[in-house]
Parts: C-alpha cells; structure tokens; sequence
C-alpha cells in the first residue's frame, strides 16, 4: 500500500500521521489475531484528538452489530454517548450509505439527529474487501475537533492497512484450516485400512467424520437389484442408538411404488439440502422411517454420490442439525473427497471380495474332492489361505489310490503367490498324478516331473514331497525335492523327522535325490505340511517347536481331524501365508 501525504495536512500533523501509520503496521503485522490488533490500534488513535472508536459489523438480519475497540474513558459497555444509540435510524443511515458506496462519511458536529445531537464530529470509514465491507470504524473526535479532508485521508489509509492486514489473516485461517482438513483427511485414510471388512471400514470412517464434521452421518450402498441399504450409520448422542440401529437396512423404495434410485444416485451429483427435504423423503426414504430420521433432525445436509471407476456404488450423506452451524457450499470439496476415498475402498472390497471368491472357488479345484477311504489308515487334510490380498496361493496336498491298492500321497508349494502361482500348482499336482500311474518309484515321480516343469516353465521353483504308502504294511516309500521334512509321531507321543535330500523341482538334477523307505508303528501319524505352519510367526524354530509340541499332543493325534485340529493349535490367530497340512493316521 502506498502512503502518501494527506493534501491538506501541515508538516507536524503529516509527520504524527505516518508515525500511527508506522505503529499500526507492527501491531497489525505481528499481533495474535486482526480482531485484537485492531482493538491495540485504536487504543493509540486517542491522544490525537479522538474520543471513541467503534466499529460496526454486518449483521445477519440484514443490520449492524456494533463494538466499542477504544474510549476515553474506558468505557466497552457501549458506543459513546454522542454518536446515537446502536441501530438508530440516523446512525444506520450513515453505515448503509458507507456500506453501499464503501466511501468514507463526515458527520459535522452540528448535525442533528433523532436520537439527539452529534454534538462531536464523527467519521464513518470502511475496512474494504475484495467483495463488500468487512466492517465499518467509527471515529469520534473530542469536543470542538473537526475532521479535515487529511484526517479522512489517513482514516482511509489506516482502513486500508487494516484490509491488507485482514486479508493476510484470513488467508492464514485459510492455510492452517487446509492443513487441518488434510490432516483430517490422513486421519480418515488410514481407518479405512484397519479392517478387511467392508462394513467395519466404514463403520469406522463414519467415525472418524461424526462429531469432527457432521452430527449424524451414514453410507447406503446399492445392491445389484437396485435397493439401497444403510450399511453403516453413526449418530454423535448415543442417547438415539435405538434410532439409529432401525435406520439400517433397505434405504428407499418399496415393492408397490418402486419410486425407483434418488436424485444423488440418479445423476451422480452432490446435493445440498436444507432442512428435511420432504419431496426426497416421500420419493426416496422408505415410509416407516420418516418420523427417526425427523427425530435425529437434519437442519442442513449433504448426499454425495460414492463413485469410482466410473460407476456409482451408493451415496454418503452427512447431516447437521445445529442452525447455527449449517453445511456451507465451500464445506463441499471436502464431503466430496470423503466419499471419494470412501467410493475407492468400497470398490477396492467389491473387487477384493469378487476375487476372493473366484480365489476360493480356483483352490478347492485345484485339492482333491475326497480323500482315499482305506482299512486301516484315515486320511486327514487342511488348506487355510493367508491373511493378504492375493488370497490364492501356490500350496497343495494330494492323495489318491492307485488301481494297486497303494497310496500315492504329495504336498508342495509353487514359489511365489497369485494366479500364476496356482496355475503352477494345478499343472504339478497333474504331473504327479500323472507319472505315478506309470511308475511307482518316488524319485522316479519327481524326476519326471522336473523334465516336464523345466520345458512348460523353466523359471519356476517348486518344493515337493511324493510318497507311496502300502497300506497293508504300513510301509511308505517317499522322495523329496526341498520340501520341509514331514514329521512322525509314534503311538508314546515321540516325534520323529524323517531324512531326506534334494532340492526344489526347477533347481535338481537327474536323481538328485533317492526314494526312502519307511514302516511306521501301530497309532501312528505321519504329518505333511507347508512351510506356512511354521514360519508364521516369524521365528521358524519356534513355529517348528509349537508343530511338534502339538503332534505330540494325545488329543490332537487322536482327533477325528488329525490335520483340522493341528492347524487350528498352532495358529490359533491365523496364518499370514497358505497353508497346506496332510495327516496319515494308522490304526
């Protein structure tokens, strides 16, 4: 802002000006907030023949809220006695003709009024803005002071500073408020990653959003046949929990009127409400709701469509019921991003859940149906999928008759996760299946294997076991290709590892390893399992030792599930990768 001399002004009083205008500058520029510097401001203005300073504030209804910053005497209560009572027709004639021309106004000291006499001069000057006034200051001098055209000057200027110095204050608020909604932002992002269910993410999304930005607040998705269903609602009293828990459910709509999606849905836009819309309740809530939502209230709302990818999956609304505080336009941006982040992990779970069930579906192709029913020894089996997004996994176990009567038993697990990883294991589980109605030798089985594994992939790992179980003799011969080492448990409950050699399919050569042959006692159990079982704790030795402590366990060596109840005692919190487990028991 450029300060120049007042016209009129004589030397001393120019230099007095630019002194004031010099203070109110460090004031205004280093003080705590504008409203609290203009008050300092004003109380340095009183030695210069100024009695009051007041200032006026649009208010809502249309008039002016007034506010004495400095008086002579000290006085905060009310403006001074000689510029007309607060919201008198004369004194409001002066602050709407300087609001509407935003130019300053005089009032001589002789001017009369119908709520007495100006018996001081008094000036009425505006504290400009970009759109309108933000306020109007009202300088009353001391008896007999004139204001002369440099006094309106500097009064102008002083209005001025006190603009910019508004402008840079309200941009702060701007800042530090932009900072704290993106904080707020972060905050709400990282709810929406604490749980894999859909309903618990935005149980706790609509959380994180009620009190901090809305009173109440739900999310009503659309389901395939077009209905709406309030999965998630949270209210900040929890006085109308009864409320809010019959809020949930079908969201609009009814089998006779079928009044079809609302408006939100129907054109993928935000609305802003005003009060309870009685048309959107009539055309989109369903009837017997109508009396709980006007009971929680809603005296401003927003309903943002909840879209990602293109496609639309319900709507967030967030209602407030203070009138005092209503939802604003420039609220918008940010409700909208909230249901952004809200859309992108509702469509990232859809697709989650849609792949989890074709992961589902793929892996129990991929096991056998039933396991061999043989006199003598009972087969058990478990396959647990691990707590990660790509749910399908490279882990299998196997076992089928041969038409010898013998038992071809294998477990293994492809390198890697994913669809790729599954597809591997469904064509090795074949070859196995395969090479074992040609020969009978397990080192012979893996070996062919390998040869086909190396030509169809040749960049892939796999570990394997192979065995071939005699049931009359209890007998098994076995071959392993970097397979953990199966365990043994005799009828006294010691465990035993059996031997073996050899490294994963992919990596050995011809006969890398051999076949063993082992006979195994009476209430015996041979124990197959993928490395899943052991490492899931992130200490293999005591996953290992937790798996031998469990076989070792009467009740779970003599369970009807040998594998079910074994997987279930050693991680009893779940697995973090696949799981494969194949239990022989013999009687």
């Amino acid at each position: 802002m450029e300060i120049r001399a007042p016209a009129s002004a004589d030397k001393p009083r120019l230099q007095r000006y630019l002194e004031l205008l010099g203070m109110a500058a460090d004031v205004f520029f280093a003080g705590p907030d504008f409203e609290t510097s203009l008050a300092r401001v004003s109380g340095l203005l009183l030695t210069d023949g100024i009695e009051c300073i007041a200032c006026y504030r649009p208010s809502a209804e249309g008039g002016f809220e007034s506010e004495v910053l400095a008086s002579a005497d000290g006085s905060r209560a009310a403006l001074a006695p000689d510029a007309g009572e607060d919201g008198s027709p004369e004194n409001n004639r002066y602050l709407l003709l300087v609001a509407a021309t935003r130019e300053a106004v005089v009032v001589d000291g002789s001017r009369a009024n119908a709520g007495g006499a100006y018996r001081n001069a008094t000036m009425f000057v505006p504290i400009p803005r970009r759109e309108g006034t933000w306020g109007i200051l009202q300088f009353v001098g001391t008896q007999g002071r004139r204001f002369e055209p440099s006094d309106v000057e500097f009064a102008r200027d002083l209005c001025k500073l006190a603009a910019i110095a508004l402008a840079n204050a309200e941009l702060a608020e701007r800042a530090n408020a932009a900072v704290d909604e993106l904080r707020f932002l972060g905050d709400v992002g990282e709810t929406m990653v604490e749980s894999l269910d859909l309903e618990t993410r935005l149980d706790r999304f609509l959380r994180a959003v009620v009190p901090r930005l809305a009173d109440w607040a739900s999310v009503n998705l659309l389901d395939d046949d077009e209905t709406i269903r309030t999965v998630a609602i949270v209210h900040r009293d929890p006085a109308v929990a009864e409320i809010v828990a019959r809020l949930r459910g079908p969201y609009y709509g009814n089998s006779e009127t079928n009044q079809g999606t609302p408006v939100a849905l129907r054109s993928g836009r935000t609305r802003l409400l005003t009060g309870v819309d009685e048309q959107f309740l009539r055309l989109h809530i369903r009837p017997d709701t109508y009396d709980d939502i006007r009971a929680l209230g809603a005296d401003s709302s927003f309903v943002v469509p909840l879209i990602a990818h293109g496609r639309i999956y319900g709507t967030l609304a967030a209602m407030r019921t203070e009138r005092e505080r209503p939802f604003l336009e420039r609220d918008m941006w940010l409700i909208e991003e909230l249901a952004r982040r809200a859309a992108v992990a509702i469509a990232n779970a859809r697709l989650f859940e849609r792949s989890s069930t074709v992961a589902d579906a793929f892996q129990l192709a991929s096991l056998p149906e039933k396991l061999p029913r043989i006199p003598g020894i009972a087969f058990s089996a478990f396959y647990a999928a691990g707590r990660r997004e790509a749910t399908i996994g490279g882990d299998w176990y196997d076992a089928f008759a041969r038409p010898d009567g013998r038992v071809v038993i294998s477990i293994g697990d492809v390198s890697g996760s994913g669809l790729r990883a599954a597809v591997l294991m469904g064509c090795v589980r074949q070859q196995i299946r395969g090479a074992a109605q040609l020969q009978i030798d397990p080192d012979a089985i893996l070996d062919a294997v390998d040869r086909a594994m190396r030509i169809d992939y040749p960049e892939a790992i796999v570990t394997a076991f192979v065995g071939v179980v005699e049931p009359g003799l209890r007998r098994i011969s076995y071959a392993s290709a970097g397979h953990p080492p199966p365990l043994v448990r005799s009828e006294d409950g010691e465990i035993a590892e059996l031997a073996i050699v050899g490294l994963p399919l992919g990596l050995r050569g011809l006969h890398e390893s051999r076949t063993t042959t082992l006979t195994c006692g009476e209430r015996s159990v041979l124990l197959l399992y993928t490395d899943g079982l052991t490492e899931s704790t992130r200490d293999i030795l005591e996953g290992e030792r937790r798996v031998r402590e469990a076989l070792a366990d009467p009740r779970i060596a003599g369970a009807p599930d040998v594998a079910r109840a074994l997987h279930d005692a050693v991680l009893s919190e779940g697995a973090h990768d696949d799981v494969a487990l194949l239990a022989v028991s013999f009687a």
